[in-house]
């Protein structure tokens, strides 16, 4: 992989991992709404009442595919089926994911239990061919410098602690396998588990995943490449939700309607709070739980919702593609996959006119000046600059909405060679001048909030630019922020003599045109 290859696609790009999304947010929501007391969630204690059921529901849909919601049977501390006893059962479940998705099976998927020792394993010769060294230190630079990454974060190791520590089963296209990772289980999140990964199967023998993982890997676009997770994890929860609600309560639209509305709009802090409730509701937590839930709070922000958008938002998406076109809406799609995150989070922009994002070329030569070389260039799409603008808390515009008028970017590190300096550049494109002129806003209040706290820096600003300097023994460094008509361009931590003709070079490459 070269540094222009995308490593969002390190573990996504031949298996497709089930996680654990929490529902803290959806129950907290329902009971408000019912007008129940706020203590029934707390201190440790959960009252659940005449809303048992609904709770229940809740929880089995949305933590039991990573096992959460599972014990091992109590006398023995042995995994409650036999990998022969569940071999047994993959027809049922296979039948019950044709039925929802209205296709055959073309052949029968195997499935293996594999241990975590070669599960591990296996993530760490991922890592190190699809995120060796000289990808992974440009890379994860870049985040640091976006404030998507703590400083000094190794993202080597977060991607393999997360992996190792979150995934409870995957589909490998490669050897059309399933394999189970997590088998001290619960019933409903076996089931849960089963039905996931096998509609993963059902994706692949129709569509080819591979092909498709394969089709965005040299694309160095982040947001495609989370534009497709969004459809195969999201239509793989959709069907998982809609299977664990027929099991336990029948058909039902409006509940499935309202656990997906709700489930879209839950925090990072609502999916960690439910986890931890997940356990208080189904038993004490065993070492390896605890060390997973552990390792999830830690998690950055942006890998976060890397790893649970895809899940709790996709689904949403897939859900609004059904309504309107039923299943022949989402097979179109993956014939012609979303090139955005923005086309499959409003899916209105795929069909009937597909929104296609503005370009945003970088400039052939920045000003002139050779000392600068590109080590990395990437793109955010509306899903990066959503997570973004959430984790910094924006106060002037919510990030929503200061996201959903993206129509386009380019990230871009620069290594200064004489130094070894590195300097950031984002260009981004609008929908229109107001789209513009709030996500511009938004962004200055990120600038000064990840470089003001830092070190001694100046801040000069008006409606259309923003500039921040400092001064240190290295030398004086300048970031600016400039806004022109449907574009704004941040230029962050350039020597202040360079700035104004690397500042040219940039902005003249922003001109309106034809998409």
């Amino acid at each position: 992989m070269t540094p222009g290859e995308n490593p969002e696609n390190l573990i996504q790009s031949h298996n497709f991992l089930v996680f654990s999304p929490s529902l803290e947010y959806l129950i907290r929501k329902f009971l408000a709404k019912r007008q129940r007391s706020p203590d029934l969630i707390g201190k440790g204690k959960f009252t659940m009442g005449k809303n048992k059921k609904f709770v229940l529901i809740c929880v089995l849909i949305f933590l039991s595919a990573a096992g959460l919601t599972g014990r091992a049977n109590q006398e023995t501390g042995e995994p409650s089926e036999t990998l022969d006893e569940i071999m047994n059962r993959v027809q049922e479940f296979q039948e019950a994911v044709e039925q929802i998705r209205g296709k055959k099976f073309k052949t029968d998927v195997t499935v293996k239990i594999q241990s975590t020792e070669d599960f591990t394993k296996f993530v760490k010769q991922a890592i190190d061919k699809y995120l060796p060294d000289e990808v992974a230190i440009p890379y994860q630079t870049a985040l640091i410098k976006l404030g998507l990454l703590p400083k000094d974060y190794n993202l080597r190791q977060g991607y393999e602690d997360l992996y190792t520590s979150q995934a409870g089963a995957y589909y490998d296209p490669a050897t059309k396998t399933f394999y189970l990772l997590k088998t001290k289980l619960s019933p409903e999140s076996m089931n849960a588990i089963f039905v996931h990964e096998l509609t993963h199967a059902l994706q692949d023998q129709y569509f080819d995943l591979d092909s498709l993982t394969k089709k965005i890997e040299a694309s160095d676009n982040d947001d495609q490449a989370m534009a497709l997770r969004y459809l195969v994890e999201g239509e793989a929860t959709y069907v998982m939700t809609i299977y664990s609600l027929q099991s336990l309560v029948g058909d039902s639209p409006e509940m499935l309607q309202q656990a997906l509305t709700m489930q879209l709009l839950m925090s990072r802090e609502s999916c960690l709070a439910a986890t931890k409730l997940s356990l208080e509701m189904t038993g004490e937590a065993d070492e390896e739980t605890k060390k997973s839930t552990a390792i999830l709070e830690k998690a950055p922000f942006y890998l976060f919702w890397v790893l649970h958008a895809p899940y709790l938002h996709g689904a949403y998406s897939v859900h609004q593609i059904v309504k309107k076109n039923d299943w022949a809406g989402v097979d179109k799609i993956f014939t012609e996959i979303p090139t955005t995150t923005e086309q499959i989070i409003h899916p209105d922009k795929l069909a009937p006119n597909r929104d296609e994002p503005t370009p945003c070329p970088l400039p052939s030569a920045l000003g002139g000046d050779e000392s600068w070389s590109i080590a990395y260039q990437n793109t955010l799409g509306e899903f990066g600059f959503w997570t973004l603008c959430e984790k910094f808390e924006t106060e002037s515009v919510n990030s929503k909405v200061a996201a959903k008028g993206w129509d386009g970017d380019r990230y871009f590190l620069l290594k200064n060679k004489n130094n070894g300096h590195y300097a950031l550049g984002l260009m981004t494109a609008w929908d229109s001048e107001a789209d513009a002129r709030q996500s511009f806003k938004a962004y200055g209040e990120i600038l000064e909030e990840k470089y003001q706290p830092e070190a001694d820096w100046t801040s000069v600003k008006n409606d259309n630019s923003l500039t921040l300097s400092r001064s240190t023994t290295a030398g004086n460094f300048t970031t600016v922020l400039i806004l022109k008509d449907k574009f704004w361009v941040s230029l962050e931590d350039f020597p202040q003599d360079e700035i104004e003709n690397i500042k040219n070079a940039v902005l003249k490459n922003l001109e309106p045109g034809p998409k």
